[in-house]
């Protein structure tokens, strides 16, 4: 008869409950555990209050309409869901600041349909080449910007620098600014999305519960995220504000 390897089993069995515990969760918005500001929009609540069709009974909007020639422009002013976003499941935007200074700003939210999104960004990105890439396709805009999907989940990026450019002396004693790099956002986009569920806001308990509260807008602050402890900063990066900040947040809503 053979010895059973229980070391072995015992092995087996704790990787499995790690990688259950920490596992990609498709249905979490994607906005990274240290974002410094996030803002959620409850768009079931605010559509119970005003809906779309209440809107479009407006004079504005009605002039507004009648003025649009654009085929896609009038689609959308029809219904946003032609868009190919998920306008019901609610929207996130929020802010992450990197080490050097540099950083970038995010809006994200569910898909409808896949193919009215793409057709949409292509639309808007006037004709851009569409990159697929591991189960992910994105469309590099102009001004370091980018937008990333799946079938279920779409990620607008946008750098976005949290301090100004430092500046050095040169020969004649003016200043000439360093500007910061800019980021890949396609790479910084990738790693959202693949991200593991503790990496993720909805990992935070307190912001989980700040969602629960019956509002149309959420808002998060987290003064960690936002600490200047970047060398562009001078003295100041020397008092290290991340460790009197650290978990210190800020959560608010209104209805």
């Amino acid at each position: 008869m053979k010895k059973f390897n229980f070391s072995f089993i015992a092995f087996s069995f704790a990787l499995m409950v790690l990688s259950s515990c920490s596992s990609l969760d498709k249905n979490a918005p994607l906005v990274p555990k240290d974002a410094a500001i996030v803002l959620h929009l409850n768009t079931n609540s605010l559509s119970s209050k005003l809906s779309w069709d209440d809107i479009k009974k407006t004079s504005w909007f009605i002039q507004m309409s009648s003025e649009q020639k654009d085929s896609l422009t009038k689609k959308l002013l029809e219904n946003p869901d032609n868009s190919g976003i998920d306008t019901g499941e609610g929207l996130f935007v929020f802010m992450r600041k990197t080490q050097d200074g540099a950083g970038y700003g995010g809006f994200t939210g569910k898909i409808k349909n896949a193919e009215a999104f793409e057709a949409f960004n292509k639309k808007i990105s006037e004709g851009k080449e569409v990159i697929s890439k591991n189960n992910l396709k994105s469309i590099v805009f102009a001004d370091k910007a980018t937008v990333t999907w799946n079938d279920n989940q779409f990620l607008y990026l946008a750098q976005s620098d949290f301090t100004p450019p430092a500046f050095d002396m040169d020969s004649t004693g003016q200043r000439v600014y360093r500007e910061h790099a800019p980021l890949n956002l396609q790479d910084v986009a990738a790693r959202i999305f693949n991200y593991k569920k503790d990496s993720l806001i909805t990992d935070n308990d307190r912001f989980n519960s700040l969602l629960k509260d019956a509002g149309d807008v959420h808002l998060w602050s987290n003064a960690e995220g936002m600490s200047m402890d970047n060398a562009n900063l001078g003295f100041l990066s020397l008092l290290r504000t991340d460790v009197y900040f650290k978990e210190s947040v800020t959560a608010h809503w209104s209805k």
